[in-house]
């Protein structure tokens, strides 16, 4: 699975591979289970159906890479095995024109007293 962690202050999103679901960033990074592809700049803005759109551009192991992901609709499910929830996004995911479905889930930093 692909995982994306967006910097607001510096407009980069590092991508990592991941072989599971974490609970949060904080506890795959514990696990040493991020497995970093690159990092490339990226963007958020509404398209004309009101629907997000997050724009990732830059270099992915030298090779020029562009990614665009259109949120859809909320989806949720759950692991009966493992009680683990998941909510998220259904997304069309557009790379070099061959668009993909996809589920884009937000994992949420860890909580902090």
């Amino acid at each position: 699975m692909e995982a994306i962690a967006f910097d607001s202050d510096t407009g980069k999103a590092t991508m990592y591979n991941v072989d599971k679901y974490y609970m949060s960033y904080g506890n795959a990074q514990k696990a040493n289970a991020l497995n970093k592809e690159g990092t490339v700049n990226y963007s958020f803005k509404q398209n004309d159906n009101n629907q997000t759109v997050i724009k990732l551009s830059g270099k992915m192991s030298g090779v020029p890479f562009d990614e665009t992901l259109t949120v859809k609709t909320k989806t949720h499910g759950k692991n009966k095995d493992k009680t683990l929830n998941i909510s998220g996004y259904k997304a069309v995911r557009d790379v070099d024109a061959d668009k993909t479905n996809i589920v884009f889930v937000r994992a949420s930093a860890p909580k902090t007293k």
